[in-house]
């Protein structure tokens, strides 16, 4: 067993050119691991700015409307196909609406919670799903008598 590690010492030590060899193999290796990660990592943070991005003009939409209803909800969806962020799941946590309705008085706080999956796979090695959630936060700019 010692005799094997100081055969493979020998060969690290050696600059000569199997050594070399040896050192180049690991480093392109190394670099194209880097690189895939990359590759896959790049994506996901596109899509969390386009996120934001919807997530910011959802509030604005609904703060202009001072209300969450159907005409509000084909708007948002032409948006979000416009703006191809995937399939969302939209949320208004924290808003007050009127008396349970759909509408949103004025000066009143919309959050607008937007959420994603996305797949985060490393080719066979397997798919890693994860969420990405963006949040924006406005006030109506409607008063409702």
């Amino acid at each position: 067993m010692t005799r094997k590690k100081n055969k493979i010492s020998k060969i690290l030590k050696d600059k000569s050119g199997a050594a070399t060899y040896l050192e180049m193999v690991v480093t392109i290796l190394i670099v194209a691991i880097v690189v895939v990660f990359i590759v896959k990592v790049v994506p996901v943070l596109v899509l969390k700015n386009q996120l934001n991005t919807f997530a910011t003009s959802v509030s604005r939409i609904i703060s202009v409307e001072g209300r969450y209803d159907n005409t509000v909800r084909e708007a948002i969806e032409e948006l979000r196909q416009k703006s191809e962020v995937g399939n969302v799941t939209i949320t208004l946590d924290g808003s007050d609406f009127i008396s349970g309705g759909e509408k949103i008085q004025l000066n009143d706080i919309i959050q607008v919670n937007v959420t994603t999956q996305y797949d985060l796979g490393f080719f066979t090695f397997g798919s890693f799903p994860i969420t990405l959630k963006n949040t924006a936060q406005s006030r109506s700019e409607v008063y409702w008598k």
